[in-house]
């Protein structure tokens, strides 16, 4: 089985801590955000990863910071000024089926709760309701998260590792391989990354 769970593990874990959770507690993935939910009773949440705004009732509220949620109140996520994927912690964690000792959901292998891969108009997700007094207005500073994530976006080496396509490729792309620039494509998804070569690099597959 593989493993499953958040692709930025540290916008989950930090949003878990600042409510107080298990650095594993279940946690809503957005993708380029956009995102509304409605909250049925009280309880404390926090929103890391992309850059996007963040709404409450119309209102603006800081990301990477403890947010206090009243029965009935809207949470909209703006679309991603940067990054890709955020991050909705709430008190608790989001209640949903426990498999294997994770809440992820895992469609390719049929593990956890499959209604939950794309949450759609109308779904509910459990959560544990929880009074005010819980609620302590921590935050994550932000020089913190700039140094981070400068450091993710810095080219960084990969590691290659022979496969029986070895014999697939041509020698100019292995040559290209040991120093040429890889970027991430646009087919890329939550199980892999494509990596693209710059325009004019040697083409991969032997004729």
């Amino acid at each position: 089985v593989r493993a499953s769970g958040a692709m930025d593990v540290f916008a989950s874990r930090v949003g878990n801590r600042l409510l107080g959770n298990a650095p594993d507690c279940a946690v809503l993935e957005s993708t380029f955000g956009g995102d509304k939910l409605v909250f049925d009773g009280p309880t404390q949440i926090a929103v890391t990863g992309a850059e996007l705004d963040v709404q409450v009732n119309g209102m603006k509220h800081p990301m990477w910071s403890q947010i206090h949620i009243n029965g009935g109140d809207e949470l909209a996520l703006g679309f991603a000024r940067e990054g890709a994927r955020a991050y909705i912690s709430i008190l608790g964690g989001w209640q949903t089926p426990l498999v294997l000792g994770s809440r992820a959901s895992d469609l390719a292998r049929a593990l956890g709760d499959d209604t939950l891969d794309a949450v759609s108009i109308g779904q509910s997700l459990p959560y544990l309701e929880s009074e005010p007094t819980t609620w302590r207005g921590l935050s994550y500073p932000s020089s913190r998260r700039a140094e981070l994530y400068q450091s993710a976006n810095s080219v960084k080496r990969i590691r290659l590792i022979e496969g029986p396509e070895k014999a697939r490729l041509t020698k100019a792309f292995l040559k290209y391989c040991e120093n040429g620039v890889f970027m991430v494509g646009k087919e890329s998804n939550r199980q892999a990354l494509t990596l693209e070569t710059e325009g004019d690099s040697p083409r991969p597959l032997s004729e």
